[in-house]
């Protein structure tokens, strides 16, 4: 049968915590026709013969080997040999409720305008998190709960994740697939390749649709529920969105470095907020500022070494 939706999934030597995503995807209910992709990305944990003998097993389970590191690679080799008309995304960490494809397919049915939907990514916590990680401080756990059904286009710019986000093949291809220098590799502590992608997609007039019932659970790992993954994070964050070129972030009248007056300015105000607030005694205020300047710093940093770096500047 002709699957209507491709899931695809690039992993990494997570052979336990994929097993448990493979058998949530296996169970859906009320779901449409479907094939499962698993993208090994050069795993050496026995992830290979896991996939083969569900492969072996369950006819809709394919196995795909992708030699370049990196999850930029895996995905788009996996929507390189998808079938059906959506692709549908989540992680090697993730569950996905049992009606997660039903739901996704509703979605794009009843919103043809838009070329991609996602939904909630919720967390599994190893133990009760600390007081200071709340919802603010999501984005470095993959995490995404935007409450209400939504537009996201380049007016509303909030990002769907790909834990939980579906494409239409002729929007992907159109928008032309994930790019490799904003993609998660082995050893690195943060991506925007998801994000990069549908700034594209989003330039050309396309939109997307968050629906809350659409909805996955991803596993925290422990050492993500610590402030200095947070910094390391941020820092990392904020040189990628120097790649990215945000339009909107770019704009600014006095430029340094090529780097916005803005940018200079908040990296400037967001530590002696943090500075204020930690004599103030008010720890949680003070470690969002931080993290605030944090990403300022590594924006400014990735900038300063993309400006001494370049050929017009190694030619002078």
């Amino acid at each position: 049968m002709q699957p209507e939706i491709s899931v695809v999934i690039s992993t990494y030597n997570r052979r336990d915590s994929l097993q448990r995503t493979i058998e949530s995807i296996l169970g859906q209910t009320s779901a449409p026709p479907y094939e499962l992709i698993v993208v090994d990305n050069r795993s050496t944990d026995g992830t290979s013969e896991l996939i083969r003998s569900c492969a072996a097993n369950v006819n809709c389970v394919r196995y795909v080997f992708e030699e370049k590191q990196g999850v930029s690679h895996g995905r788009n080799a996996g929507v390189a040999a998808a079938r059906a008309p959506l692709i549908a995304f989540t992680d090697d960490d993730v569950t996905v409720n049992s009606n997660w494809l039903a739901t996704m397919k509703a979605a794009f049915d009843a919103h043809p305008e838009c070329g991609c939907a996602g939904g909630k990514v919720l967390a599994v916590w190893p133990h009760t998190p600390p007081a200071w990680l709340t919802e603010k401080h999501w984005a470095p756990l993959a995490l995404l709960d935007y409450g209400a059904a939504q537009k996201l286009n380049a007016r509303n710019r909030k990002c769907l994740i790909t834990a939980n986000m579906g494409m239409r093949r002729e929007s992907f291809e159109r928008t032309g697939g994930f790019r490799a220098d904003f993609q998660k590799t082995a050893g690195s502590t943060c991506s925007m390749e998801d994000r990069e992608l549908q700034e594209r997609y989003w330039q050309t007039g396309g939109e997307c649709w968050f629906d809350p019932a659409i909805v996955v659970r991803a596993q925290v790992q422990a050492f993500r529920m610590e402030k200095e993954y947070h910094r390391r994070w941020h820092f990392s964050h904020g040189e990628l969105h120097a790649l990215l070129r945000d339009p909107e972030f770019e704009r600014s009248t006095i430029r340094l470095f090529d780097i916005p007056g803005h940018v200079l300015r908040r990296a400037a105000t967001e530590r002696l907020e943090m500075v204020y607030n930690k004599l103030r005694l008010r720890p949680e205020r003070a470690f969002e500022h931080e993290m605030e300047g944090v990403f300022f710093t590594g924006f400014i940093r990735k900038r300063f070494r993309q400006q001494r770096f370049s050929p017009k500047t190694a030619a002078s």
